[in-house]
Order: structure tokens, then C-alpha cells, then sequence
């Protein structure tokens, strides 16, 4: 009885109280690890959905907006093939540079159209997503190098940016058409490409019988514009897009969205649709197996890959040839760049890093189909590189500039390279522009 009375009794609310405890410790471990799964799965972890998230809100508020006239967040456009929707996508941060879509849809720090003066210096700077990553990461780094070439040192250095993800050949030449057209001027045109030519005109285009000048995947673009005798293909679309919309908003009006595990269920969940919705463009893209003129344009040519790797190898320099003419008849200064790649032999002593990247593991499908067509095409691009300069174009191989770099450059399985990567292209053209400057710039303009 004694050993009884001196057993000491937990009160039921001392019980609860420490279930309670353990309940929320679980709770905080469970939201440790999906904070660490979120990082694993995504570029970017719970930030990178939460920004995904308020886009789909972003949407939401133009759904009931009278004046809204577009959810997507690309948009048709009759002379560059698409741009950035500006009612969608409003801008973003890129290594410390902010940008806005403009009302001409690009992604810049301004609408882009300026005028020639004695006090401002204009750089136009065209091609794909390189192009813009090096604008961003490297602006300063250009305008710095421009500032030693004596008669630009007390100029105001505007940079223009032509360049969009994904833009291939003739893209940067309509749009700097374009640019010219509504009244905008350069003193400096600087153009870097060459990836996006070889690898998205064979392996998306001329696969998917989508003509190679045409924009890079211009039949999944095109997918919305619905024949009747594909309706129904159509309208599976409609509701998987819908269903998307309606569970990304619900999510985030819960008012625990804020969760690590809610953003990663909503992640989860979302890449299943996507990829369901994926699926479904592809089946409506490729139109029942049959070519469609509407979404391809004319057929190509070419009968086989390796034909067509040379016809948009053509088309490149072909467009190059024309973006020299274009700003030597305005007084402008046209430098075209090669632009490196991983994946070209030699080009690169690749760090452990770089090689982890470029596991096969751990690249994508696409990355893998374009390795090929890289290796084949390179010695092409520098050929007609050889042949442009031949013909007076300002041309400049940069595919070896890093082939005795060991720091680690790139950062992705595809093609990008990090701050440094583009400071050093910036570094190199901006001393191709130094070298040309006398013999171009030194012209009277027309």
C-alpha cells in the first residue's frame, strides 16, 4: 500500500499537455523534411513554389479582370514568332539585375527603344538565353570594358535587350528588325547564338516535321489552335489546364499554404497534371500523327538529320549575314559571337562539378538527344564563322574561350553558364569591340 501511495498520478491535462508536445515535434520534423525535400525535387525549393503559386494568383486576379485579355504566359506575335505576355509574366530578378516585360513583351530594365545622342551609347544585345543571362550577370562588366575605348568613357551605356529564352535564328534578326522599325537606334548590335540554331532546329523542329526557320517549337505553341477534327483533343486540354488552375488556387487560399508540406504536396500534385497536360499537348501537336501546315509550316526540305543540321547552319549565317548588313547601313556597329557549349570536345576542362551536371543521370531527355547534334554541329558554326569574317562580318569563336578555364562554369546539363561564365564573354567581346572599334566605328555613318 505504501509503494501505491507514493506512486505519483499524472493529472489528464499534464497527459494531453505533453501529447501535445510530441505532436508538435512530429509536426516540425515532418515540415524539416519536406523544407529538405523541396530543395531536392525543385531549382530553387520552397521559394521557387511559392513564386509558381502567386503567378497562379497572379492569373487569377486577371481572370476577373474586364480588361484582361490573356492568362497565358506567352503570346503570339506576328513578326518574332512569341514574347512575353506583359499581362502575365510582369518581370523578375536575374543576378541582381530587375527586369519588367515591357510593353514590346521582352524582358528588359526599360521599353527599349531609344535614340542616338553624342552623351549615350545604346547596345543592342541579341540571341537566346545566354544572351540574356549575360546581359544581366554581365552588364556591368560590359559597360565597364566599353568605358576604356576613349570616346565612350563619359557616355551613358543603355543595353538593350533583344535576347529571349529559347530565341533562335531568325528570331534575333526580326527582332532587331522590329526594334528599327518602331524607332529604335544602336550605336552596338552584339549578337551571341549558335546553340539554339543546331540543337532546337533538328532535334524539336525537324523531328516534329516543323519547319527549321521556324521558332522552337512552334507546334506545341500552335497547339491551342484547334482544327474541328481534333475538338475533342481540344477540350481534354481545356479541363486539364482548368483543373490545374482550380487546385492551384485553392492551395494557395488555405491558410496554412505557407507550409513546407503543403507546398510540396501542391508541387507533387501539380507536376502530375503538368505532365498529364504535357502529354496531351504533344497528342494534340502532332495532329494524329499527320502533318499540319497550320502548326509546322512548310515541310522541310531536308530528308534526313544531318541535311537538316546544315540547312539551320545556312540559316544562321544567313541571318547573321543580314544583321551586318542591317547595321552597316545604319551606322552600327554588328558583332557576332560563337557561343561555347559543354558538350563540344575540348571546348572545356570540365570541373567535378560540371561532369556531376552532365551525368547521365541526371540530364534530360533533351540534353541527351542534343549532345549528338553539338558534336556534329560546332565544326559547322565555326566554318561558316570562318566564312562570315571572310565576307567582313565581325564575327568572333568564343566556342574555345574557356578551354583552359578549371574553374566551374556551367550550371546546368544544358548550356548555361553562372556570373562568372558570363562576365567572361563579356570580358572577351567586349576586347573583340575594342579591336573593331577603329575599323567600324572609325566610318562615317551613312
Amino acid at each position: 500500500m505504501s509503494f501505491l501511495a507514493s506512486t505519483p498520478v499524472r493529472s489528464p491535462i499534464r497527459r494531453w499537455a505533453f501529447r501535445l508536445v510530441l505532436l508538435l515535434l512530429g509536426w516540425l520534423v515532418v515540415e524539416l523534411v519536406c523544407w529538405g525535400l523541396l530543395g531536392a525535387v525543385t531549382q530553387g525549393g520552397w521559394g521557387k513554389v511559392r513564386r509558381n503559386q502567386l503567378n497562379f494568383l497572379q492569373m487569377e486576379f486577371l481572370e476577373n479582370d474586364p480588361d484582361s485579355r490573356s492568362s497565358q504566359t506567352q503570346t503570339f506575335h506576328p513578326f518574332v514568332g512569341w514574347v512575353r505576355n506583359p499581362d502575365v509574366l510582369k518581370g523578375e530578378t536575374y543576378e541582381g539585375t530587375t527586369l519588367t516585360t515591357n510593353r514590346l513583351g521582352f524582358l528588359d530594365t526599360s521599353e527599349g527603344l531609344f535614340q542616338r545622342s553624342p552623351q549615350r551609347l545604346i547596345v543592342g544585345i541579341a540571341g537566346g538565353s545566354m544572351a540574356y543571362q549575360m546581359s544581366c550577370a554581365g552588364a556591368e562588366r560590359i559597360k565597364q570594358r566599353l568605358r576604356e575605348i576613349p570616346e565612350y568613357r563619359d557616355r551613358e551605356i543603355v543595353i538593350v535587350r533583344l535576347a529571349q529564352l529559347a530565341y533562335k535564328q531568325p528570331q534575333g534578326l526580326l527582332a532587331l528588325n522590329y526594334y528599327m522599325l518602331l524607332g529604335g537606334e544602336f550605336d552596338i548590335v552584339i549578337n551571341l547564338d549558335g546553340f539554339n540554331e543546331i540543337t532546337m532546329s533538328t532535334v524539336q523542329n525537324f523531328r516534329s516535321q516543323v519547319a527549321i526557320d521556324y521558332p522552337q517549337g512552334w507546334n506545341m505553341r500552335t497547339a491551342e489552335i484547334v482544327p474541328p477534327r481534333e475538338s475533342d483533343l481540344a477540350l481534354r486540354l481545356i479541363e486539364i489546364r482548368g483543373q490545374r488552375r482550380r487546385m492551384a488556387k485553392a492551395y494557395t487560399r488555405a491558410p496554412w499554404n505557407y507550409l513546407p508540406s503543403c507546398a510540396l504536396l501542391w508541387h507533387l500534385r501539380d507536376e502530375r497534371i503538368r505532365t498529364e497536360l504535357i502529354d496531351w499537348q504533344l497528342s494534340t501537336a502532332q495532329d494524329n500523327g499527320q502533318y499540319s501546315f497550320l502548326r509546322c509550316g512548310p515541310a522541310p526540305l531536308a530528308t534526313t538529320e544531318e541535311a537538316a543540321l546544315i540547312e539551320s547552319v545556312r540559316i544562321w549565317k544567313q541571318a547573321s549575314r543580314q544583321m551586318h548588313q542591317l547595321c552597316s547601313a545604319t551606322g552600327t556597329l554588328y558583332i557576332h559571337a560563337i557561343q561555347p557549349n559543354q558538350y563540344d570536345p575540348g571546348s572545356k576542362p570540365l570541373t567535378p562539378e560540371e561532369r556531376a551536371l552532365m551525368d547521365v543521370e541526371r540530364r534530360g531527355p533533351m540534353d541527351t538527344a542534343y549532345i549528338p547534334i553539338i558534336e556534329q554541329g560546332y565544326p559547322l558554326l565555326r566554318s561558316a564563322g570562318e566564312e562570315l569574317r571572310a565576307e567582313g562580318v565581325a564575327n568572333i569563336d568564343l566556342t574555345r574561350l574557356f578551354q583552359t578555364t578549371n574553374e566551374t562554369l556551367y550550371m546546368d546539363s544544358c548550356c548555361h553558364v553562372n556570373p562568372s561564365g558570363s562576365e567572361r564573354l563579356a570580358d572577351a567581346i567586349c576586347r573583340f569591340i575594342q579591336q573593331e572599334h577603329t575599323r567600324q566605328l572609325g566610318q562615317p555613318k551613312r
